[in-house]
């Protein structure tokens, strides 16, 4: 089980663009995951934000957004998850 999975069955993450760009601008996230057919804009705005902040890490995975969302258990397309402090 990779890390995320881990964070996913604690239910311990965040999804989604806004709410993971406002976190990164409270300083409040350890990890952040693109889906690989991410928005560029949002990829831009999240590399930017988490640029500004010392320790975290972004990852682009392998999985479109569909199947980001299918691995978190929503119904809908996920193209970014996070991981709280």
């Amino acid at each position: 089980m990779t890390d995320l999975d881990e964070h996913i069955e604690e239910n311990n993450i965040i999804l989604g663009e806004n709410e993971t760009i406002r976190a990164l601008k409270d300083g409040e996230l350890n990890h952040v995951y693109l889906a690989s057919n991410a928005k560029e804009s949002t990829v831009e705005d999240v590399e930017y934000y988490a640029g500004l902040q010392d320790d975290i890490d972004v990852t682009r995975l392998d999985e479109h957004n569909e199947e980001l969302g299918d691995r978190c258990r929503k119904p809908f397309n996920v193209q970014v998850v996070s991981i709280p402090e």
